[in-house]
């Protein structure tokens, strides 16, 4: 059942009404929702020139949206005049967590419903994997979690399994991006690598191997589709942040039969570029940790740029 999150109205109004946040770079962007006290991840936002209600937001929220969206949120921008007429602009939000992370002081209070099997919740600095030393304090007495306060980014992962069920495929969901200090840098390691290129499949694994050789990882190698895995699905033919689990399966037994790889995991982000792409990825703990696995040994990486929009796809496996 979809939610509506009312209180959650003028925080996004304030976010996407003010400034220029749709074409704002994905570490811009990330900031304009942190500073609004937006902290859910993998938000996913829609504007139209018309006015909009709960029944036509509920509607588009529930079909047209992810099959994984839990609630969302609507409003209207203030009405704008172009020449002599008016523009009304409404926006509709859609995202995977059905509540937002609360910040009091120092401690973070996430008000976790009951499809949550375990909560993972993890911190990452300004250089290498999110280490255990780096994690946030366990829970405190009232179930809150004491934020560090260096400069980063929280994470909050919700699991879906339950300790008598087979896991489900490539794991859990990422809920909350929250920023530490103020927060993470607006730049990656070796970003130069990721500029304009031909081929950014070859970039973007040029630049993983980068940052992995940083952390003393052996460099990861490219499963190249067009042979070894001919006919794999496309996991970037849905433009959303959501894990293509049915895709993710198919692909996991043809590199099973075919290559004999077990397959680890997923990183997939939306932004607007290939750096962007890589920003995210780095400063996820949940998805940096993925990158530098000591497992991995090679990965698939499936890229798709549409109207100005990039989806990136990297699957790890050894």
């Amino acid at each position: 059942m979809l939610a509506l999150r009312i209180l959650m109205s003028t925080e996004f109004a304030r976010a996407i009404c003010l400034g220029e946040f749709f074409m704002a770079p994905e570490p811009e962007k990330a900031k304009i929702l942190w500073d609004a006290k937006i902290y859910d991840a993998s938000v996913a936002f829609f504007t139209v020139d018309q006015k909009i209600d709960e029944s036509i937001a509920r509607k588009f929220a529930g079909t047209g949206a992810s099959r994984e969206t839990k609630s969302f949120s609507f409003g209207a921008c203030p009405v704008e005049k172009v020449g002599p007429t008016k523009s009304d602009k409404s926006w509709l939000a859609i995202f995977t967590a059905p509540a937002s992370a609360i910040i009091i002081g120092e401690k973070l209070i996430i008000p976790l419903p009951s499809p949550c099997a375990a909560t993972s919740v993890r911190w990452v600095g300004t250089a290498g994997v999110s280490r255990g030393l780096e994690k946030i304090r366990e829970k405190s007495e009232d179930g809150g979690w004491l934020l560090p306060a260096k400069d980063g980014i929280v994470t909050v992962t919700c699991g879906h399994d339950q300790p008598s069920v087979k896991a489900s495929d490539l794991g859990p969901e990422l809920w909350f991006s929250i920023p530490t200090g103020k927060g993470p840098p607006n730049t990656v390691p070796h970003q130069k690598l990721l500029g304009p290129s031909k081929d950014p499949q070859k970039a973007f694994l040029a630049w993983i191997n980068a940052v992995r050789d940083d952390e003393k990882k052996v460099p990861l190698k490219m499963l190249d589709e067009a042979s070894a895995l001919a006919g794999v699905p496309d996991l970037t033919s849905k433009s959303t942040p959501f894990h293509d689990r049915d895709n993710l399966k198919k692909i996991k037994k043809l590199a099973r039969e075919k290559l004999g790889l077990e397959m680890i995991g997923e990183d997939r982000v939306v932004a607007a570029t290939l750096l962007d792409s890589a920003w995210l990825f780095w400063n996820s703990p949940r998805h940096r940790d993925l990158l530098l696995s000591q497992k991995s040994s090679r990965a698939l990486i499936q890229i798709n740029t549409k109207k100005g929009i990039t989806l990136s796809a990297v699957l790890f496996a050894k």
